[in-house]
């Protein structure tokens, strides 16, 4: 989960809003909040995303799986605004052959100005 840390229209962290919808759910996962709202500018725009989404795949997933029981065809992606951009920018990098992620949630995604134009480019990109 991006944006772990941010403060929406409750007043509660993200993570927490999540972590209590899976509660009343009775869903068990393993959720990992991502936090540093401060560098979302940067990570979460292209080109920083790539290198953002390297650290995803290649240092934190890995490292959690290696110490939880995680089930890598069930893993999800999720983000919020510019968060919610930067999954849909992920799911074109990954296009279709190299998933790290098989589910991409995207919320309000912010799909305007130049972020829109990245988003096209890695689209042209994709392996579709």
């Amino acid at each position: 989960m991006l944006d772990a840390d941010a403060r929406y229209n409750n007043n509660e962290p993200r993570f927490q809003s999540l972590r209590t919808l899976l509660a009343r759910s009775g869903k068990e996962a393993i959720l990992v909040g991502i936090g540093n709202t401060a560098r979302r500018d940067v990570d979460y725009a292209f080109p920083g995303g790539r290198q953002y989404h390297d650290f995803l795949a290649k240092q934190l997933v890995p490292t959690i799986e290696s110490r939880y029981r995680a089930d890598p065809a069930r893993r999800m992606i999720t983000g919020l605004s510019l968060g919610g951009s930067f999954v849909v920018g992920a799911l074109f990098i990954e296009a279709p052959e190299t998933l790290v992620f098989q589910h991409f949630l995207s919320f309000d995604g912010a799909f305007h100005g130049d972020y829109l134009a990245q988003l096209k480019s890695l689209d042209q990109q994709a392996r579709w």
